[in-house]
């Protein structure tokens, strides 16, 4: 199964359609976000009124439509909603770990994955970086358990959402102005 960013590239270069099934496959409010997604620099709206939405051949923008006229693949627009199975470290790889607990969370720490045990309060199993002499000597080491991981910085991820919001509302407020 591709990723929700690969469907939403696959839309926005026009290699593929959103087939949207008047309702039948997501709300009008799915529909919009995956528009916007798709195609950021565009500001029109939908009402939802097609069956299929696509690329225009010659603009970054989109366009409805209650037929299908080539051969591109058409993506239910439920598949940009479903939870893909994240990709899981190897035993070894760098991750960022933390606990979360209701509305308190220790702050990212960089660990080394050791295992993932499935069911498990805590199931992400880690130790800290260093240790590999020790283990590779037969040495006794410490491991932690975890609930939250991320392959990638999530505090540098974590800004950059918080930038594309604060982008998102500058360019709303440009909008509106060009409108008065």
């Amino acid at each position: 199964m591709r990723t929700r960013e690969e469907l939403i590239e696959a839309v926005s270069k026009g290699e593929a359609w959103i087939d949207y099934g008047m309702g039948k496959h997501g709300t009008v409010e799915q529909l919009k976000e995956v528009l916007r997604k798709c195609f950021p620099a565009v500001s029109n709206d939908t009402a939802g009124i097609c069956w299929f939405y696509r690329k225009m051949r010659t603009d970054c923008d989109w366009i409805g439509s209650d037929d299908i006229n080539n051969n591109s693949p058409v993506i239910k627009l439920s598949e940009f909603f479903k939870e893909s199975t994240p990709k899981m470290p190897q035993r070894g790889d760098t991750v960022w770990v933390r606990v979360s607990a209701g509305n308190h969370s220790t702050k990212w720490v960089l660990r080394r994955f050791v295992c993932y045990i499935e069911g498990a309060l805590n199931p992400i199993i880690c130790h800290e970086d260093g240790s590999e002499k020790v283990i590779a000597n037969g040495g006794k080491f410490v491991i932690n358990s975890w609930n939250e991981m991320s392959l990638t910085d999530p505090i540098r991820d974590e800004k950059i959402i918080a930038l594309q919001a604060k982008l998102d509302e500058l360019i709303e407020q440009l909008r509106v102005i060009k409108e008065q």
